[in-house]
Formats: structure tokens, sequence, C-alpha cells
């Protein structure tokens, strides 16, 4: 027992409860990491039902399968080559049903392109809705096939580039949204991209395009898009599946099938082309929309099958805290009843003894003794036993006062022998001040000498304040010891402000930390030949205003004493007329726009620093429509003032950030910076010809001109600074083949214009 006893001390006392905290430490992190990684699991879940419950998709999705396989293009292009107007109202149902999606997909947050992309999708479903409701009449009239087909002839560019920008925006949220795509949302995008395929400028367009044009461009499209349906398909057969979702993809392939037979079959000539069953065509089309059926049916209940097992983890979880908590209370309440029992029974009953020990010992009553058990803690006998130490102490500390009453006995006889002493020191003392007299006497004539180097001091001060530069004078260390008058002129300080004061008084914080001790840095072995030639610094004066100068600085010695002086001559005038130069060598100057050596500088800027930021930069080639007749039938002079309205109205429509050019006569050019990785040059390039094109009133003339605007991107139209400007003059010239007020970009031009 005597044993366990001495190991019970308060250090084995901490190192239990370091270990119990510990140990319930552990416990917790464990539980807490088995409830991050079902945390982690909900999160991975809810993320895939997230991207799968994308209603932007869908809707995206729904515009394609109302517009094209067995939509409004498929039914329409069917009608003309049937000649059967029986599906004309379901047409008119496609087309006021993705109206209204459009209408309710404008209603979510957007960014400005995804706007006009379904605008320009909209535009393009209003075109056809205005065709349908003629096509009727036309009928009646017994037009020809051809003349109905070259009638309901729409550009549906707009429209699949309106498509193509919500797919992109689309798969960049998923991508967002979920690094790593689960089997579920790949089932969804891959049956997003086999709608887009099969439907609206897709496989089903080309090729009924194909039967009523009998142009080789169509077959050699439709050809494309069925090898891109089969690549899908076969992404898709990859994917675990049900039963029902291989039968649909079966179908898929089945009808994928047909259609290149018909395909083949159109590209025959007339005379050799087999007569196509359009019984055989209706059940191809049947079956397909009823297999893309059954794969969207498999994918939403898929998706209620993750919110459902997403529920299961968050009750899952909800009992494992529960049970962490009661451990951790039992643990708690053990932990303390323990430690209390071990507190007061070997550390609160014996210091509460050893206190009052102490404050016996404390009122000077020694009589008392401390005694210790077997079964105190060791720390505690050590006190004890520092007790009973005190007590021998104190005993011998009386003794010691004894001895010391002696002492100061003997010291006082001794201060009386030093009062003898200090009366022979005062008679010495008076030796001492007949030489100080003498020494007075010699100050007189050192004080003499000094007056006649003021006097020449003076006459140099009066030379230096006829100067109109400011004159200073420090010591090694910047400490100002003289300036002349032109300095207070110059700086606005006077005389005793700047005295005494360090010369970086008169630097600007940016300067002052650059050279926090300029004098020493001046002072460098490197430095010295520079000091020989003027220094051109900022100054502050004394209202903190900041001004140029040039600095002339020298040295010199005197009774081992380093002194410098600095010569400052104020360059503000000088320091203006160069940047005026320097404006008008970069500035055009009827418009007050960066010129075309400004432009390509700049440029050249800007793709260099965009490249190692990994961005774009934009680059719009600008000419104007009907300004040489503007010019000749008004003159020069409001020639001249409409340039200047159009540099206006473009900076009204750009950004700071941006750089706006005139190249010369009515050609000008706009860098856009790119300031992140959302980056649209065609909204830019709307606004600036709708706001071009507005009437101006120049002098009381109403005048209107135009513009065509090329674009290109760098870098991914070009990387060096002359093929980016030759790719944005190629889209120019295209944009103007295209007609007035167009604008055009180097990326939609096909492979033989580029």
């Amino acid at each position: 027992m005597k044993r366990i006893s001495h190991y019970i001390t308060l250090k084995f006392i901490s190192l239990m409860l370091i270990s119990l905290i510990l140990v319930m430490t552990s416990l917790q992190i464990a539980s807490m990491l088995k409830i991050k990684s079902d945390v982690l699991n909900i999160q991975t879940l809810w993320d895939e039902v997230q991207v799968e419950q994308s209603e932007k998709l869908r809707l995206e999705n729904s515009i394609r399968s109302f517009l094209g396989f067995s939509g409004m293009i498929h039914k329409l292009k069917n009608a003309i080559i049937n000649n059967n107007l029986d599906q004309l109202d379901s047409i008119r149902s496609d087309i006021h049903s993705v109206e209204t999606i459009i209408q309710l997909y404008l209603s979510f947050q957007l960014s400005n392109a995804e706007r006009y992309a379904l605008h320009d999708i909209l535009a393009v479903v209003k075109k056809y809705q205005q065709k349908t409701d003629k096509l009727h009449s036309l009928y009646q009239q017994n037009v020809p096939q051809k003349k109905l087909d070259q009638f309901l002839r729409i550009n549906d560019k707009p429209a699949l580039r309106g498509l193509e920008i919500l797919d992109q925006y689309n798969r960049n949220r998923i991508v967002h949204k979920g690094k790593k795509h689960s089997i579920h949302a790949d089932k969804f995008i891959l049956l997003t991209d086999l709608v887009a395929q099969l439907g609206y400028g897709g496989l089903i367009h080309h090729i009924k395009n194909l039967q009523l044009r009998a142009d080789t461009y169509y077959a050699i499209e439709s050809q494309n898009k069925i090898n891109n349906i089969r690549v899908t398909l076969d992404k898709f057969s990859k994917i675990p599946l049900s039963n029902e979702e291989e039968k649909a993809l079966t179908s898929l392939k089945n009808t994928t099938h047909f259609y290149q037979s018909m395909l083949t079959n159109l590209k025959r000539p007339l005379n050799k082309q087999e007569k196509m069953n359009p019984t055989t065509s209706k059940n191809a089309n049947d079956e397909a929309s009823n297999a893309l059926q059954i794969l969207q049916q498999h994918i939403e209940i898929e998706l209620k099958s993750k919110i459902f097992s997403v529920g299961e983890k968050i009750h899952h979880i909800q009992g494992n805290i529960t049970n962490l908590i009661k451990g951790i209370i039992f643990l708690t309440i053990a932990s303390l009843l323990f430690f209390a029992y071990i507190m007061f029974k070997k550390v609160i009953i014996p210091l509460q003894n050893v206190t009052s020990a102490m404050v016996l010992l404390a009122r000077q009553k020694y009589n008392r003794e401390v005694n210790f058990t077997d079964y105190q803690i060791f720390e505690i006998k050590q006190m004890i036993r520092s007790i009973r130490i005190f007590k021998k102490n104190e005993n011998k500390r009386r003794h010691s006062e004894k001895s010391l009453t002696k002492m100061n006995c003997t010291t006082l006889q001794q201060l009386v022998e030093i009062k003898e002493l200090q009366l022979k020191s005062e008679q010495k003392t008076e030796q001492a001040l007949t030489l100080a007299n003498h020494l007075i006497d010699l100050q007189k004539s050192a004080e003499f000498d000094r007056n006649n180097a003021l006097e020449n001091q003076r006459r140099v001060n009066t030379i230096l304040n006829t100067v109109h530069d400011a004159i200073i004078t420090t010591n090694r260390m910047g400490i100002i010891e003289s300036i002349n008058t032109a300095t207070e002129l110059m700086l606005g300080y006077r005389e005793v402000e700047l005295l005494g004061e360090n010369i970086i008084l008169l630097m600007p914080s940016d300067v002052a930390a650059q050279y926090p001790h300029i004098i020493s840095e001046f002072n460098k072995p490197e430095n010295i030949n520079e000091q020989k030639n003027s220094r051109e610094l900022t100054i502050k004066r004394a209202d903190d205003s900041t001004f140029p100068v040039e600095i002339f600085l020298g040295q010199s010695e005197f009774n081992n004493e380093t002194t410098f002086t600095a010569v400052i001559r104020d360059i503000t005038q000088r320091k203006k007329d160069e940047d005026e130069i320097q404006h008008l060598a970069l500035t055009d100057p009827l418009t007050n726009l960066a010129n075309r050596r400004h432009f390509n500088q700049e440029l050249k800027r800007s793709m260099d620093n965009k490249k190692r930021l990994n961005l774009s930069v934009g680059l719009l080639m600008i000419d104007l429509d009907n300004f040489k007749p503007i010019n000749d039938t008004y003159g020069h002079n409001i020639g001249d003032k409409v340039l200047q309205r159009v540099s206006c109205r473009l900076q009204n429509v750009t950004r700071n950030v941006d750089l706006i050019a005139r190249l010369g006569g009515d050609e000008f050019a706009i860098i856009l910076n790119s300031v992140n990785d959302h980056f649209d040059p065609i909204s830019p390039a709307q606004k600036i010809i709708e706001t071009i094109t507005k009437p101006m009133n120049i002098d009381g003339q109403m005048v209107q001109v135009g513009t065509t605007i090329g674009i290109s991107i760098s870098p991914q139209d070009a990387m060096s600074l002359e093929e980016f400007i030759n790719r944005a003059d190629k889209a120019l010239y295209k944009a103007k083949s295209l007609g007035k007020g167009q604008y055009f970009s180097y990326q939609d031009l096909s492979d033989d214009e580029k």
C-alpha cells in the first residue's frame, strides 16, 4: 500500500485525466468520422439528385422534343412530303408548347447569353408559326411541293446556336455541381444527346430536307448525325441497364438502321431509288418515340429511389448521433465522479491541514507540528517537509538578527571616520576651482574664433538664398542641418520645422518604405558614381501634395564628419510636357481615342496577360456603313463630327476595362478584356450595332450611319498579334457580305472560308 501511495502524485492524477480525455476525444473523433462518411454519401446522392433534377436541362430537353423528333419539324416536313395537313393542329400545339416552355425558362435567373439564346429560338419558332398559319391556304391553291418547301424554308441557325448555348451552360452547371458524374446523371445527359441528335437540327431534320431538296449537303449531315447517334448508343449500352432499357436501346438501334437504309436509298439516282413504305417509316418513328419515353421513365424512377435513399441515410445518422451523445454523457459523468473522489480524498483534505499549519507559522506560533501519513500524495509530503525546514530556518534567522545588531554599532563608528575624511576633500575642491577659472579664460578665446566662423557661415547662407533651387544639407544619418530660402518656398515648410528632422519626412510613403535610410542607401559604394549625376524622385510638400524633382547629391568631409548637400530642382512642367508628347503619340487627334500604334501595344499586352491568367481576349473590328455618302454630301466638317459622335456612343456601351481605337477613316476596333471564364463577345456587338444605327442630329442635319462588325477571340482563334487582327478582318469581310448592320464571328466561318 505504501508503494502505491508513493506513486499517486499530482502528475499521476494529471496523466490519468489526460488519458481519459484522449480516450473520450478518440471516441468522439471516430464517431464524427463515421458521421462525416455518411454525410459525404448523402452529399453524393444529393448532388446526383440535383444534377438530374436540373430544371433548366429538363426544359431544354422539352424544347428539343417539341421541335424535333416526332415534334414540329418532323410533322411539318412529313406534311409537305406526304401532301397531308392532318397534323397541322398538332404542329400548332407543338409550337405553342415551345413558346410556353421558353417563357417559363425566361423566368429563371439567367445570363445575358442564355436570354439572347432563348429570344433567338423564340424568334425562329414564331416564323414557323406564321408560315404554318398560311400553309392551309397554299394547299388549297395546289401549290407544288418544291414551292411549299421554299415557302417554309427558314434560317434555323439562330435557333440551333441558341440551343447549343443553353446546352453549354447547363452542362457547365452539372460539372460545377458534381465533378464526377454518377451513372444516372450520365444516362440523363446521354438521353439529352440522343434527343438533340435525332430531332431539330439532327438526323430527322436533315434526312427530311434531303427527301425534299436532294442536296448532297443534307446527305453528308445525315450520315454525320447517324454516326453520332451510334456513338451515343454505344456509350449508353456500356452503362448498367434494366431489361426494358436494353429493349429501348435495341429499338433505337433498329430505327437508326432504318434511317441508314433510307439514306443509302436516297443517295441513289431517282430512277434507281426504291419506293419507301410510309407504314414502315411510321412504325420506326413510333418505336423510337416509345423507346425515348421508356428511357425517360426509368430515369424518373431511379431519381425517386435516390431521394428515398437520402431520407434513409439521414435517419441512420440521427440514430448514430443520439447514441454518441448518450455515450459521451455517461463517460463524462463517470470521469467527474472518479476525479471528485480522488481530489477530495487525496488533495483537498491534506491541503487544508497544511494550510492551517502555515497560518500558525505566519502568526509566529512554532509549537505546532505537522505530520504526514503514508496515504498522502507525494507533493503534499514534500510541502510538509518544506514547512519543517522553514521552522529551522526561522530559528537561524533570529540568531542572525542579534549578530546584525552588533554589526550596526560598528558601522556607526566607521561613519564618523568618513566625515573626517570629507573635510579633507573640501580642501582639495578649492584647488580644483582655481584650475576651472583658468579654463574659462581659454574658453573666451575659443568663443572669438567661433564668431568669425559664424560670420563666414552667414555669408555662405546669403549666397545660397539667392539660388532658385532648393539646397538641403544633412549629416550621414539624413538629419537636416540647414536649408536655403528656396527650400521654404518650394516645399511650404519653415526652416524651424525642418531643422533636426530626417530628410525622409519629404518622401512619399512608398519611397519612404523602399528607402527608410535614403542617405545611407546613396552612400553605399555601388551608388557613389550615381551621386555625380542627377536622380529623378517624387517628394511631398508640407500640405502632403507631391511633385517630381531632379536631385543632385554632393558629399564633403570636415573634421572626420561627412556632410551631404542635395540640390533639388522642380521638374513638374518638364514632366507635363513629356506626358503631353506621349499622349499625342498614342491618341487619335479627332476622336481622342487610341490610335493604331496604341491599339497594337494594348492588344499585345492584353493577349500576354490573359494567356497567363488562362482567360480570353475579344477583338471587334468595326466598319461604318453609309459614311462616305454623308462625307461627300455634307462635307468633311459634318463627317468629322459624325466620327466624334460615333466615338462617344462607343464609349457609352463599353466597359472601362475595354479599349476603343480609331484605326483610320471610318474604321474602329475594340479590345474586350474578359474578367472571368464566362466570356460573351456577341452581346457587346449587338449593343454597338443597335446604338450606332440611331439617327444623329449634326448641326441641324439628321444623318444615320450603320455598322458592320467582325469578331475574333484569342487564344481560341489566334495566338499571335498579326493572326488575331487578320482573323477579325476576315470575320468583318464575311459580315459585310451578309449585308449592312451585321456581325459575324470568325468561329462561325466554314473551313473553306477560313
